[in-house]
């Protein structure tokens, strides 16, 4: 007789880290009784939801190097089993939210700065969404932003790339300047450098000590920025809102 081929287990494929995140927070945290009668996906998601959200909470309150899966999963009321069927380790789970979150909050701020609008008050709205979207996903903030530097090598790896990726949406604004304005002197790699370290130092301080309001704060760091790349005109009128800037250089 004939013999009949074996069906093949499908194979889960894994998405990338920040579309794993992103989906995840575009669930339910808990889904209703009957999980059998729930299509695999919507359970996963949801699963991946809690998870996200228990490391957010238990690395908050005890650090990176302290959390522990246990932890993680006693949180979130996932079971171990699932766990690993969702991630690999420990570092694999908070990379996988480091990177989702670190997308955000950078789309956030490019999408300001190439937008519509005066450049001035471009740079200004750019901070202040990052600052808003800080405050607002502040526990994430205290897990991911401020224990990404000293976490695994990894990590850091990816929290460079983060803030590479903060650089471009500045450097991008800032070639629009030179260009709108000829008579602003290029800024060099020492200038830039100083920004990328002020800036994530600023933010990483302030929520590593605490803070859970930092959009008030958008006035001192814009005119850090502008007064850092030379804009010293743009840098002592940011604090009026109302105010033209007028030359950025007087």
């Amino acid at each position: 007789m004939p013999t009949v081929p074996a069906a093949k287990t499908p194979v889960r494929r894994r998405k990338p880290a920040n579309r794993r995140h992103e989906d995840a927070l575009a669930v339910p945290r808990r889904l209703p009784r009957g999980l059998a009668s729930l299509p695999q996906d919507v359970v996963v998601l949801s699963q991946r939801a809690r998870l996200v959200e228990a490391t957010a909470h238990v690395v908050a309150e005890k650090g990176y190097a302290a959390a522990t899966v246990a932890d993680i999963i006693g949180h979130a009321g996932v079971s171990r089993a699932t766990f690993y069927e969702l991630y690999s380790d420990k570092e694999d789970c908070f990379l996988s939210c480091f990177t989702g979150l670190a997308r955000t909050h950078n789309q956030v701020v490019a999408d300001v700065l190439k937008g519509p609008g005066p450049l001035p008050q471009r740079l200004v709205a750019g901070i202040r969404a990052y600052l808003r979207r800080v405050d607002a996903d502040h526990w994430y903030a205290r897990a991911f932003v401020a224990e990404a530097e000293g976490a695994s090598p990894r990590i850091r790896e990816a929290f460079e790339h983060a803030k590479d990726e903060m650089d471009r949406a500045l450097r991008a604004w800032f070639r629009e300047v030179l260009e709108a304005h000829p008579e602003v002197p290029p800024a060099g790699a020492a200038t830039r450098e100083l920004l990328r370290a002020g800036l994530s130092g600023f933010v990483i301080g302030r929520v590593r000590a605490g803070s859970t309001v930092l959009e008030p704060e958008t006035p001192a760091l814009a005119a850090f920025v502008f007064a850092t790349l030379g804009l010293y005109g743009w840098a002592r009128r940011v604090a009026s809102p109302s105010t033209r800037f007028g030359s950025p250089l007087r």
